[in-house]
């Protein structure tokens, strides 16, 4: 059954448990948000919410982005499919508690070496 993103119903306590990914996603199979492997994500310094009102799994996520931190490292950290881990993300995103950084690179410029270790780090975590 779908649940509404925000909603404090929690499929488990322990977002690591052998629950199926589909239940963590309440059944959704496809993101909201075009969300690559090195997509920053962050909490914006404005952003107004409660996080006893979240589930589990997005209070995990909350509180890894705080720092800005990609798709992939968010996966890796949750130990969830790379999939998965964008269904959860975009219903943070929808409800405005995350931020989606543009991972765009105009012309000939080349992405910073710092950004290239944490998707790096991220790959080697999933």
């Amino acid at each position: 059954m779908w649940q509404e993103p925000g909603l404090n119903v929690d499929v488990d306590d322990d977002p690591g448990s052998l629950v199926r990914p589909y239940a963590r996603t309440g059944g959704r199979t496809k993101p909201m948000y075009a969300l690559e492997l090195e997509t920053l994500l962050s909490i914006p310094a404005q952003a107004r919410f409660d996080e006893r009102n979240l589930q589990t799994d997005h209070r995990t996520i909350c509180g890894l982005c705080r720092d800005p931190r990609s798709t992939a490292e968010v996966a890796a950290h949750l130990k969830l499919p790379l999939g998965v881990a964008k269904i959860l993300i975009g219903d943070l995103v929808e409800l405005g508690v995350l931020r989606v950084h543009e991972t765009a690179v105009a012309g000939d410029a080349k992405p910073s070496m710092d950004l290239l270790q944490r998707i790096y780090q991220g790959l080697l975590e999933l």
